[in-house]
């Protein structure tokens, strides 16, 4: 007959080779003080159990004998916690030659671990707490007041929309729809009128901080503001980076798609309020610009095309020559591009969308995902150089300037003869600029005009800038000569592209 196992607190045997001497678990201080005070003198405790203390003798523990009591009192941070009658049990001499440490047996009584621990806990607490207001001090005074009556202000106008929101009843989500449609840009154009003048007055109070403050002082900014911020998608996902980086290709469909989108009406509405932003505005605008350069070569250069997009994220205007292919009498037959992205997530979504929009206008553009890094194609090249259009919209903006050398150089290189290059930059002018590193923690090596012409003149082509029509992103466009033909100085032709948002 087989037996039944039994579990493990059924079993009452305990199987041992030798009997084990049982003792009271020792416990060390750690990030806390504490000492015992002799008559003779104080001494740090090293280790502690329920029924007896080891001290640490630096010299002179020749004073403690085995045939002695000793009264002592015992503090842990500054506070008394008990006062023993106390036998020595041993001596040991440290390796480290540091002394000797004494351990004491208690003759009567235990050592009083739960108030220990209440001393040590509550000191944890009250030295955080002095941290806090230690590091809050040195937050300027400026600009803490201006982010609490910031906070005041949006808790205020959070409570009026959502009682708003409670006191309407509705028959329908058509009228729930246009009741929303209604209040969200309102609300989110008077949020924009009291936050412009607050950064600008907040970025004041910060000049000359040093930067460990600054730190301190962003800190305090998304701990007071946080609830008043993070509920909109957009300042959740740039804050939370799901993927690494702000900038991720969700980011920018949230941006391109600018819908009424949060988990209540106050979200939505802080949700409109980024989305309405110049620098959102901007990157609507860059793939409407795209779109347009796309559209002119396509048109106007007969034969095989190659076009390749660097960092290319969900390829938003290529899907709209997809989309417009038909309309625009485009032959994309002869069209082949090269979409790279270090991340497969991104090159998934744009091959997913692109490939089904292909499907559905029958077209038959040829469509290349790859999934590599700027650094793998500087290092290891791409092994072609003869491509038309080559373009990186929101790369640049993360590179320093001799990164941002150096990979324009191995992009121009892999043009062919009368080729252009484009690369997207944001401006110096970006109005956002504070508001985007304070609030969303999305920084960006903003660029002048000029600042584009120093990185990128000696290329050895024609360069000239362009822009969206909020004169936040700039292009700077660098063609590559054809043979034999001489290129026009840098900035001979500065151009201004003004399309539809």
């Amino acid at each position: 007959m087989s037996s039944v196992p039994r579990e493990p607190h059924e079993i009452l045997e305990i199987q041992e080779k030798h009997r084990a001497i049982i003792r009271s678990d020792r416990r060390t201080f750690i990030g806390s003080h504490s000492e015992l005070k002799f008559a003779f003198g104080s001494f740090e405790v090293s280790n502690y159990s329920a029924t007896g203390i080891a001290i640490l003798v630096q010299t002179g523990s020749d004073r403690f004998a085995r045939s002695e009591t000793y009264t002592a009192s015992h503090s842990v941070d500054g506070v008394q916690v008990g006062t023993y009658q106390l036998c020595m049990a041993r001596k040991v001499h440290l390796l480290s030659g540091e002394g000797t440490q004494v351990a004491f047996e208690l003759k009567s009584g235990s050592i009083p671990i739960d108030k220990i621990h209440t001393v040590i806990k509550l000191r944890r607490v009250l030295n955080s707490i002095n941290k806090n207001l230690e590091e809050t001090n040195r937050i300027p005074q400026e600009f803490r007041r201006i982010v609490l009556e910031g906070k005041r202000f949006l808790q205020s106008l959070e409570a009026q929309v959502q009682e708003m929101r409670v006191e309407r009843e509705y028959g329908s989500l058509e009228e729930v729809k246009n009741f929303e449609d209604t209040l969200i840009p309102i609300v989110a154009d008077f949020i924009t009128h009291w936050s412009t003048p607050a950064h600008l007055q907040m970025e004041a109070s910060l000049e000359g901080v040093p930067e460990d403050d600054l730190a301190l002082c962003i800190g305090f900014y998304r701990e007071q503001l946080k609830g008043m911020i993070y509920p909109s998608p957009f300042a959740h996902r740039s804050a939370a980076k799901p993927l690494g980086y702000a900038g991720d290709f969700e980011m920018m469909n949230i941006i391109y798609r600018n819908e009424h989108v949060g988990d209540s009406l106050f979200g939505k509405c802080l949700h409109a309020y980024w989305l309405n932003h110049s620098e959102p505005k901007a990157v609507r605008n860059r793939s409407r610009y795209l779109y347009d350069q796309l559209l002119h070569v396509i048109r106007n250069t007969s034969g095989p095309l190659k076009i390749a997009s660097i960092a290319c994220g969900p390829c938003r205007e290529v899907q709209m020559i997809l989309e417009s292919a038909a309309e625009q009498r485009l032959d994309l037959s002869r069209c082949e591009f090269h979409l790279l992205d270090q991340d497969i997530k991104a090159l998934k979504h744009a091959h997913e969308k692109l490939w089904e929009i292909a499907k559905s206008t029958e077209s038959q553009i040829k469509l290349n995902f790859i999934n590599k890094s700027t650094k793998q194609l500087i290092v290891r090249g791409w092994g072609e150089n003869d491509f038309d259009l080559i373009y990186s919209a929101g790369l640049f903006d993360y590179f320093s300037d001799p990164v941002a050398r150096i990979a324009a150089r191995a992009l121009f290189e892999l043009l062919k003869p009368g080729g252009q290059l484009i690369i997207g930059n944001f401006s110096r002018t970006a109005p956002n600029q504070f508001g985007m590193r304070l609030a969303l923690d999305w920084n960006l090596i903003h660029r002048s005009q000029d600042d584009l012409r120093a990185l990128f003149g000696d290329l050895g082509g024609v360069l000239f800038i362009e822009q969206e029509p909020e004169g936040v992103n700039l292009f700077c466009v660098i063609k590559r000569p054809i043979e034999g033909l001489l290129p026009k100085t840098s900035g001979d032709d500065d151009r201004q592209h003004h399309g539809p948002e």
